[in-house]
């Protein structure tokens, strides 16, 4: 539920799951906290959102992947950045999420 409504299960875990009950869980923290709604959704920003950079199959918020820390591999716990590993504790501030992958869905012919 989402501030007392429910919600299809699909809108909670795109848009709801600042806890990251389903899924990867926030390095370092027990959220994602604001403004992300979830790992995949950041609240009022769309360009800054994982499912929008899916969707055009690039970032779209000026943005590298090695511009901030990130996890190794999502879901691992530990952040990395330009290749060096990075301390947790230090830097989970600085955490963004990578782009990997390709566009989704995939153009129609």
């Amino acid at each position: 539920m989402i501030e007392g409504q429910k919600v299809p299960a699909a809108y909670y875990r795109l848009a709801g799951d600042e806890r990251g009950k389903y899924g990867h869980k926030p390095v370092g923290y027990d959220s994602w906290g604001y403004p992300q709604a979830s790992r995949y959704v950041r609240k009022m920003q769309a360009r800054r959102s994982l499912l929008i950079w899916k969707v055009y199959g690039k970032r779209l918020d000026g943005f590298s992947n090695d511009d901030h820390p990130s996890e190794s591999e999502p879901g691992s716990g530990t952040l990395t950045w330009k290749g060096q590993p990075m301390d947790v504790a230090k830097f989970k501030h600085r955490l963004d999420i990578d782009f990997v992958g390709s566009v989704m869905p995939l153009p129609r012919r």
